[in-house]
C-alpha cells in the first residue's frame, strides 16, 4: 500500500502542479501591474489549505484527477473564506470507479462549483462545505452537502432544467450534465434543502453501470 501511493501521489502532483503554475502566473501578474498588496493577499489566502489537509484528501481520494480537482477546489474556497473538507472515512480507487473518470470530474467538480457560488454570495454564518466518496466495486456513492441559504421553493422542482438557476442568466448548466450523466449511467440523486440551512446532493451508481460504461 505504501508503494502503490507513493506512486499515486506523484501522479497526483503532476495534475497539482498546473494548478499551483496558474497561482504563480496570478501573483507575477499582480506584481508586474504594481498591485503588491492584492499579491500579498493572494499569496496568504492561497495558503489557507494546510498540507494535512491535502495529505488527508490524497490518502482518501487515491484517483490523481479527481484528488487534483478536490484540493483546487478546497484551495479556490479558502481564498473566498470557505472551508471544503473531504469526509475522513471516504474511500476512492480506480479500480472502483464504475463511471469513466473524466465523468467524475465533471459531477465532483460541477458540484463543488455550485456549492462554493451559493456560499461566496451573500452573508452566512457558517462557510462550509462538505464532499464524501465511497466507491466500492458494486457502489459509488457521491454526496456534497452545503451551509448555504438553499433552493428556493419555486426552483427545486426545475433545478435539473438547462438554464434554471438562481444565479442570474446564462448558467444553469452544472446541474443539467450532472443529472444528463446520471440518467446515462442509470443512476440515482437525491436533494436535500432546507432554507437558511444548506443544500445536500447524494448520489448513487450500481455495478451494473460498469458494464455498460
Amino acid at each position: 500500500d505504501e508503494l502503490s501511493g507513493a506512486h499515486y501521489m506523484l501522479d497526483t502532483l503532476r495534475f497539482f502542479n498546473h494548478e499551483f503554475m496558474n497561482k504563480l502566473h496570478v501573483i507575477l501578474g499582480y506584481l508586474q501591474t504594481g498591485e503588491t498588496e492584492k499579491a500579498a493577499s493572494f499569496i496568504i489566502n492561497s495558503s489557507l489549505v494546510s498540507s494535512q489537509a491535502i495529505r488527508e484528501t490524497a490518502d482518501c481520494i487515491r484517483v490523481s484527477r479527481i484528488c487534483a480537482l478536490v484540493i483546487g477546489k478546497m484551495m479556490h474556497a479558502a481564498e473566498l473564506g470557505i472551508r471544503l473538507a473531504v469526509a475522513p472515512d471516504s474511500y476512492c480507487r480506480q479500480e472502483d470507479l464504475l463511471l469513466p473518470e473524466e465523468d467524475y470530474v465533471t459531477i465532483v467538480g460541477n458540484l463543488l462549483e455550485n456549492a462554493v457560488e451559493e456560499l461566496s454570495r451573500g452573508e452566512h454564518d457558517l462557510k462550509e462545505i462538505r464532499l464524501a466518496l465511497y466507491c466500492r466495486p458494486d457502489c459509488n456513492v457521491i454526496v456534497c452537502e452545503d451551509t448555504g441559504g438553499g433552493i428556493p421553493p419555486e426552483l427545486q422542482p426545475h433545478i435539473f432544467e438547462k438554464g434554471v438557476s438562481s444565479k442570474g442568466e446564462n448558467r444553469g448548466l452544472g446541474l443539467c450534465l450532472i443529472h444528463q450523466l446520471v440518467e446515462q449511467y442509470h443512476g440515482t440523486i437525491d436533494v436535500m434543502t432546507e432554507a437558511g440551512a444548506g443544500t445536500c446532493f447524494t448520489l448513487n451508481f450500481t455495478s451494473p453501470v460498469g458494464e455498460e460504461a
